[in-house]
C-alpha cells in the first residue's frame, strides 16, 4: 500500500511539471505575438497553424486588432481561416474593417467558412469594398447566407465594374431564386429594378450572358420571355440552345417565328434543339420550317424534322414526308417509311398515290411508297394497286403484288391477278413472286377450309373461285375431296366440273359413293367432263338411281365419253319432260350420242321450246349434220339477246360440227341479211400496197419517210353494228419489198392509260394469199407487246392434226397519250410467197379489239374470209 502511494505521488509531480511547462510556453507564445520581432511573430503564427492549436485563437484575433504590421495581420487572418471555428466570427468581422485588402479578403472568406447568425449586413457592407476579390466573396456569402430580402440588393450589385464579381452575383441570385419566396420577390420588382439583369444578357462576356439567362429562367417570370427570344439570335451556339431550353421550360407560346428561323442556323446542334422545342411547345406555326428541314444537308436534321412532323400529323406536310422516301440517305428513307406507317392517316393515301405516279422521283422510292401504300391502305386504294400489277415495268408489278398482299391477300381481284401473273408474266421474277404469294394463300385457304369456324370456311369457299388456273389449286382440290364438311366437298366438285382434269378422277369417283344425292350428282357431272372411262361402271349404275336428275346426269356423262348403251331411252324420256333443265341436258346428251333416231326428237323439241333449249337442240342437230340445226344456230347468233347470241357463236366454232355445214355459215348469214334488208352485200373493200426500195426500220414509229408519204386507210367499222363508222378510228398504211410486207397501224384512243397487261387490246391482221375459204394466216399483237403470236387459221376436219407453223415476223409498239402505234414486218417466205408480181391479188382484213372502245374492223368479220377486203400489189 505504501509503495502504491509513492508511485501516485511521483506521477502527480510529473503532470505538474508538464503543465507548468505548457503554461510557461503559452505565456512565451503570447508574449512573442505581442512584443516579438517580425520574424518571431511569423514563426509563432506558423507554429500555431502547424500544430492546429486552437488555444491561441484569441491571441490571433488580438493580433488583428493590435498589430500595426499589415503582413503580420494578414498572416494571423489566414491562420484563423485555416484552423479557426465559429468562435472566430468577431475576428473575421473585425478583419473586414482592416485597411489592408488581404486581411479583409481572409475575413470575408472566414465568415463564409465559419459564419453563424445574420451575416447579411456584413456581406452587404463587404459588397462595397474597394477590392474586387472581397466583393466576389461577399457575393458568395450572400448566396449562402442570404434570403429573399437581399434579392433587390444583389440585382443592384450587377452594376459592379468587375466581370468576375458580376458572374458571382448572378450565381448568388440563381442560388437564392431556387426558393419560392425569392422568386415571388423577384416577380414583384418593377421593370426598372430588374433592368441590371436584362442588361447582363447583352454582356460581351458569354459566361455572364449564360448566367443571366439561367437567372431569368429560374425566376419563372413571364417578363423574361422577350429577352430569351432575343437571345435566340446570340452569336454563341450554347446560349441559343440554352435560350431554347429556357423558353421551353417557361412553356411560352411566343417566339415560334424566331425558333423556326433557327432551322436555318449553321449549327446542327442548334437546329436539332429548335426542332425539339417546336415539338415540345406544340408550335404548329413552325411546320413550314420543319418542312424546309427535310432538305437540310445534315441527315440527322432531316431525321429530326421527320420526327417532329410526325408529332404534328399535319396533312400539309404529308407530300414532303413522302418525298423523303427519295432521300439520298438510307437512314432517312427508312425513317420516313417507318414514320408513314406509324402515322397511318387515310389522308396520306392520295399523297402516296401521287408520289408513286410521279416520274420526278426515282423508281426505288416510288416502289417503297407502293409497298407502304399496301401496308397502310384501305379499300379505297385497291384499284390503284391493282392497276400497278398491270404496269409495263416488271419491278412495279413485282412490288404491286406484294403491296396488295398486305392490303388484302384474300381479295378476289388480287387472287385472280397473282394467278394470272404466276402463269403468264414475262418476267421470271414476277412469276416467281406471284407463285410464292399464291402458295401462301393456298396454305391459308386450306387452314380456313379445315377450320371449325363456319365463317372462315365460307370465306375460303367464296374466294377459291378466284384461284382457277393456279398451279397449286389441284392439290388443294384433292384435299377438299376428303373434307368432313359437305360444303367443302361440294365446292370441290363444282370447281372440278368447271376445270376438269384426269388427276381429279380418283377423288371424284370416290365421291360417287357419298350418301348425299346432291354430292352424287355433282360427282357424276364432273366425271363426265373429266372423261375417265374407269368411271363408266359407276355411271351406268347411276342410270338406275331413283332420282331422275341423277339418271339424266349419268346418261349425259356417259354420252359425253362416247358410251351409247342404254343412253338413248333415258335422253328421250327426259327431253319430253316439262322441266326445261331436263330438256337442255337431254338435248345435249342426244347431241353427244349422234343417234340416227335423235333428229326427229330434237327437231320437234326445237320447234316448241324456250330459246335456251332451242339453242342446244340446234347445236345437237348441227353436230349430226342437220341443216335446220345449223341454220337455227346462225339465226340465234344474229339475235341481240344475251347470252343466247354469245353461246350460239361459241357453238358455231365447235369443230365436231361437220365441215360442210360450217362452210355454209356465210351463205346462211347472207340469206338472213337478205331476208332482213332485201339487198345483197356491196362490193368488197380494196387497198393498194406499194413497193418500196429501202427496207423500213421497225421501231414503233410513224416517222419513216415512206409512212409519212403513204396513203392511210382509216374507215374502220364497228363489228357488231355493221357498216357503222367507228368514232374512234384506226389508220393503216402498207408497203412491201423483195423480202417483207410492212404494216403501220395508228390507233386513236381517248385514254391510253386504260391499256394495261390485262386489258383486251389487240390488233389482228388476217392475210389470205391464196384467197382460200379454209385457210389463211393471222397475226395478233397487244400494245404492250407481251402478247404477240401468229398462227394458221384453218377449218380442220375431224381428227385432222393441227398444223404446226411459226413465223419470224417482227413488230414494235409505242403508246402515246391519245394514240398507240404498231409497226410490223412479215417475211414473205413465211406466207409461201417467195416472189410478188404486180398482178397479185390477195385477201386481207384488219381488226382492232378493245375493252373501252368498240371492236372495229376494216372489212367485216376477221374470222370470215368472205368478208375480207382485196389487197392489190403495185410497184
Amino acid at each position: 500500500m505504501t509503495k502504491q502511494k509513492g508511485v501516485s505521488s511521483i506521477v502527480f509531480l510529473v503532470i505538474l511539471v508538464l503543465l507548468a511547462g505548457v503554461l510557461q510556453g503559452a505565456e512565451i507564445e503570447t508574449v512573442g505575438l505581442k512584443s516579438g520581432t517580425f520574424e518571431k511573430k511569423i514563426q509563432i503564427i506558423d507554429r500555431i497553424v502547424n500544430t492546429k492549436n486552437r488555444v491561441y485563437l484569441p491571441e490571433l484575433g488580438a493580433v488583428l486588432q493590435d498589430e500595426k504590421d499589415e503582413k503580420i495581420r494578414s498572416r494571423a487572418a489566414l491562420a484563423l481561416l485555416d484552423i479557426g471555428d465559429s468562435t472566430c466570427n468577431p475576428y473575421f468581422k473585425k478583419a473586414l474593417e482592416d485597411s489592408y485588402w488581404q486581411v479583409r479578403l481572409y475575413g470575408v472568406k472566414g465568415l463564409i467558412k465559419y459564419g453563424e447568425g445574420n451575416l447579411i449586413p456584413v456581406f452587404q457592407s463587404a459588397m462595397r469594398d474597394s477590392y474586387w476579390q472581397v466583393r466576389y466573396y461577399a457575393a458568395i456569402g450572400l448566396g449562402k447566407y442570404g434570403d429573399e430580402t437581399v434579392v433587390s440588393d444583389l440585382i443592384g450589385y450587377l452594376r459592379d465594374g468587375k466581370e468576375k464579381v458580376i458572374e458571382q452575383v448572378l450565381w448568388a441570385l440563381l442560388t437564392l431564386l431556387r426558393g419560392d419566396e425569392a422568386r415571388a420577390k423577384f416577380k414583384k420588382l418593377p421593370e426598372e429594378s430588374i433592368k441590371p439583369v436584362i442588361d447582363q444578357t447583352k454582356s460581351f462576356n458569354p459566361e455572364i450572358r449564360i448566367r443571366s439567362l439561367w437567372l431569368l429562367e429560374s425566376t419563372g417570370d413571364k417578363r423574361a420571355i422577350p429577352h430569351l427570344i432575343r437571345m435566340l439570335s446570340d452569336e454563341n451556339d450554347e446560349i441559343k440552345i440554352r435560350a431554347l431550353w429556357a423558353i421551353e421550360n417557361l412553356k411560352s407560346k411566343e417566339g415560334s417565328k424566331e425558333i423556326e428561323s433557327l432551322l436555318a442556323d449553321e449549327s446542327t446542334a442548334v437546329k436539332i434543339e429548335s426542332i425539339k422545342t417546336l415539338v415540345n411547345l406544340k408550335m404548329e406555326e413552325g411546320i413550314a420550317g420543319l418542312i424546309k428541314g427535310l432538305s437540310d444537308r445534315n441527315e440527322t436534321v432531316r431525321i429530326y424534322s421527320l420526327w417532329a412532323l410526325e408529332k404534328f400529323k399535319n396533312p400539309v406536310s404529308y407530300p414532303y414526308i413522302a418525298e423523303s422516301l427519295a432521300d439520298l440517305s438510307e437512314e432517312v428513307k427508312d425513317y420516313a417509311a417507318m414514320l408513314i406507317e406509324r402515322i397511318n392517316d387515310p389522308l396520306f393515301l392520295p399523297v402516296l398515290q401521287r408520289f408513286i405516279d410521279s416520274e420526278t422521283f426515282p423508281l426505288d422510292a416510288r416502289l417503297s411508297a407502293l409497298t407502304i401504300l399496301g401496308k397502310v391502305g384501305d379499300r379505297s386504294v385497291k384499284n390503284f394497286i391493282l392497276n400497278k400489277t398491270k404496269d409495263s415495268d416488271a419491278l412495279v408489278r413485282y412490288t404491286a403484288i406484294k403491296a396488295f398482299s398486305y392490303l388484302d391477300n384474300f381479295d378476289p381481284d388480287y387472287l385472280k391477278t397473282i394467278t394470272y401473273l404466276g402463269n403468264n408474266d414475262v418476267s421470271p421474277r414476277v412469276r416467281s413472286e406471284a407463285s410464292k404469294l399464291l402458295d401462301g394463300v393456298l396454305r391459308e385457304m386450306q387452314v380456313k377450309l379445315n377450320s371449325s369456324e363456319k365463317s372462315k370456311r365460307e370465306l375460303a369457299l367464296e374466294r377459291i373461285d378466284s384461284l382457277i388456273g393456279a398451279k397449286g389449286l389441284p392439290a388443294l382440290l384433292i384435299k377438299m375431296a376428303s373434307s368432313k364438311y359437305p360444303a367443302v366437298r361440294e365446292k370441290m366438285l363444282v370447281l372440278v366440273s368447271e376445270n376438269p382434269h384426269r388427276i381429279f378422277a380418283r377423288s371424284t369417283m370416290d365421291m360417287m359413293e357419298d350418301p348425299d344425292v346432291t354430292m352424287k350428282k355433282l360427282a357424276a357431272l364432273a366425271l363426265g367432263k373429266i372423261g375417265n372411262r374407269q368411271a363408266v361402271p359407276l355411271l351406268q349404275k347411276g342410270l338406275k338411281h331413283f332420282d331422275p336428275e341423277m339418271q339424266l346426269i349419268c346418261a349425259w356423262s356417259l354420252a359425253r365419253m362416247g358410251v351409247t348403251k342404254n343412253i338413248f331411252p333415258v335422253a328421250v324420256r327426259y327431253i319430253e319432260s316439262d322441266n326445261s333443265d331436263y330438256q337442255r341436258r337431254a338435248a345435249e346428251t342426244l347431241g353427244f350420242l349422234r343417234d340416227k333416231r335423235a333428229p326427229s326428237v330434237l327437231l320437234r323439241r326445237m320447234e316448241n321450246s324456250e330459246l335456251d333449249v332451242k339453242l342446244i337442240c340446234a347445236w345437237a342437230l348441227a353436230r349430226m349434220g342437220e341443216d335446220k340445226g345449223m341454220e337455227m344456230l346462225v339465226r340465234l347468233s344474229e339475235e341481240g339477246i344475251e347470252p343466247i347470241r354469245t353461246s350460239a357463236n361459241i357453238y358455231l366454232r365447235d369443230v365436231s360440227i361437220p365441215l360442210s355445214l360450217r362452210n355454209r355459215v356465210p351463205q346462211i348469214r347472207e340469206k338472213i341479211h337478205f331476208e332482213r334488208l332485201g339487198i345483197r352485200e356491196v362490193s368488197p373493200r380494196t387497198v393498194t400496197i406499194k413497193k418500196i426500195t429501202t427496207p423500213i426500220e421497225i421501231d414503233g414509229s410513224d416517222r419513216d419517210r415512206f409512212w409519212q408519204s403513204a396513203e392511210k386507210e382509216n374507215l374502220f367499222i364497228e363489228v357488231y353494228d355493221e357498216n357503222i363508222k367507228s368514232e374512234v378510228q384506226t389508220k393503216i398504211a402498207l408497203g412491201y419489198d423483195e423480202n417483207n410486207l410492212y404494216f403501220l397501224f395508228i390507233c386513236d384512243d381517248p385514254d391510253t392509260s386504260k391499256i394495261n397487261l390485262n386489258s383486251r387490246d389487240f390488233i389482228t391482221l388476217s392475210i389470205n394469199p391464196l384467197n382460200s375459204f379454209n385457210e389463211w394466216y393471222q397475226f395478233v399483237i397487244h400494245p404492250f407487246k407481251h402478247i404477240k403470236y401468229s398462227y394458221i387459221w384453218k377449218f380442220y376436219r375431224d381428227s385432222e392434226p393441227e398444223r404446226q407453223w411459226v413465223s419470224d415476223w417482227n413488230a414494235e409498239t409505242k403508246i402515246e397519250s391519245r394514240r398507240y402505234i404498231i409497226e410490223m414486218a412479215i417475211p414473205l417466205k413465211d406466207l409461201k410467197a417467195e416472189k410478188i408480181s404486180k398482178d397479185d391479188v390477195w385477201s386481207i382484213n384488219f381488226q382492232r379489239e378493245s375493252e373501252h372502245v368498240p371492236v372495229t374492223a376494216w372489212s367485216g368479220r376477221i374470222d370470215n374470209p368472205e368478208q375480207f377486203g382485196i389487197l392489190y400489189f403495185k410497184e
